[in-house]
């Protein structure tokens, strides 16, 4: 199920977003569909860096979390 709703705060619009973009970057764990409708692994291109991003959304929680703490 796909559900479309207006985002009209902008830090909350810009965080999808950035969401959005990192979530295309993965080459680790994401698949990508073929013509013949089969998911591959999409793969990092020579030198590139390896990108996995649960785990750098994990990373960045703990970051985010930890600042927050700080902060008090």
């Amino acid at each position: 199920m796909e559900v479309a709703v207006p985002l009209k705060d902008k830090i909350i619009s810009d965080k999808a977003v950035d969401i959005f973009n990192t979530m295309l970057k993965d080459n680790v764990k994401a698949r990508v569909q073929g013509s013949d409708g089969i998911y591959r692994h999409k793969k990092a291109m020579p030198g590139e860096e390896h990108i996995e991003v649960h785990k750098l959304f994990y990373e960045r929680a703990y970051q985010e979390a930890e600042q927050a703490q700080k902060a008090l």
